[in-house]
């Protein structure tokens, strides 16, 4: 398997990863930590905006939709095939 570092905004429709870090930004932090975003968090893209401006992930088990500028602040970990 080979890994694969890219910010949360970027995960296509089905595609899952695991949460690394997070923004240095303190309110938006413990903003995105209070919906489930921590550390080792699996994340799943299941909807995109029209205009990709905004999309519903799967956390935690609930649907929570996070603007793209929010989710740019977002490092991820998925596992692609080689």
């Amino acid at each position: 398997m080979k890994r694969n570092y890219k910010r949360m905004s970027t995960l296509k429709v089905g595609e899952t990863a695991t949460v690394q870090c997070i923004a240095e930004n303190a309110a938006l932090r413990r903003r995105l930590r209070e919906l489930g975003l921590c550390d080792g968090a699996k994340v799943t893209c299941t909807l995109q905006g029209a205009h990709r401006d905004i999309a519903v992930y799967k956390i935690c088990g609930a649907q929570i939709a996070v603007r793209d500028c929010d989710a740019q602040h977002v490092w991820v970990l998925a596992e692609v095939a080689e």
